[in-house]
């Protein structure tokens, strides 16, 4: 995992320049009522700035491992709130349509979470909505180590659904692109808090699907980034 960075910190920034059809318009797996009523962890507001892309290219690193650090609720909040407001930013027209990005978090070292918790991120309220647990066991045997031993793993979903009854076979193409920009959004954010990780595009199906409610077409996992303290 190569240390990489830019000047990107909790202020809110524009993203990389940047559907309704008959579909229920939904915010992600389709139970609002049931979401709404779970347990939420309102994240921190941070004011910190990131390190200059320069000062980490001076000093970049390759890692094996993580650090036994938790990842701090306020740095986590800054990565989604910065992915989260640049697809507005650049895709305001399909969000305005209801073809949305969904950001879940997945826990192993986090501040105030149990190892294994997923949540979602709810942008209005910059809150976490706690959904349920995986199994950490079933994390190493199904994931490469850079990824089961993750202190998080922020997954970005959407619908491939909506996106494809709006723009038909280049809903596709569009979708992945979108989900490909948030994520590499997060991870520059990440890097530049002085954290390290990897984009990586498979994840646990089985507890996205059973405890999400992810199903691969209506809410669609588009990548994942894990990361952690060096």
């Amino acid at each position: 995992m190569i240390r990489e960075n830019l000047q990107l910190g909790c202020k809110e920034k524009k993203g990389f320049a940047g559907v309704a059809a008959e579909l229920p318009r939904s915010s992600g797996n389709g139970n609002e009522d049931m979401m709404a009523s779970r347990h939420q962890i309102a994240l921190p507001v941070c004011h910190e700035q990131g390190k200059h892309l320069a000062d980490v290219l001076n000093a970049r690193v390759s890692v094996r491992k993580y650090a036994e650090v938790d990842v701090g609720l306020g740095d986590l909040g800054t990565i989604l709130r910065a992915a989260k407001k640049g697809d507005l930013n650049d895709w305001s027209k399909e969000n305005e349509l209801g073809v949305e990005l969904n950001f879940y978090v997945i826990a192993r070292n986090v501040e105030s979470l149990s190892r294994g918790q997923i949540c979602r991120y709810d942008s209005a309220a910059h809150k976490l909505e706690l959904i349920g647990c995986s199994d950490p066991q079933e994390e190493i045997c199904t994931l490469q180590e850079e990824f089961s031993c993750a202190p998080a793993i922020i997954a970005v979903c959407g619908s491939m659904a909506r996106s494809v009854a709006e723009y038909g076979a280049h809903g596709y193409r569009q979708i992945l692109t979108r989900g490909g920009a948030a994520v590499q959004r997060a991870a520059t954010v990440a890097i530049s808090l002085g954290y390290v990780g990897c984009i990586f595009a498979g994840l646990y199906q089985r507890p996205l699907r059973e405890v999400v409610g992810i199903d691969g077409y209506h809410e669609t996992q588009l990548l994942a980034y894990s990361f952690g303290r060096p």
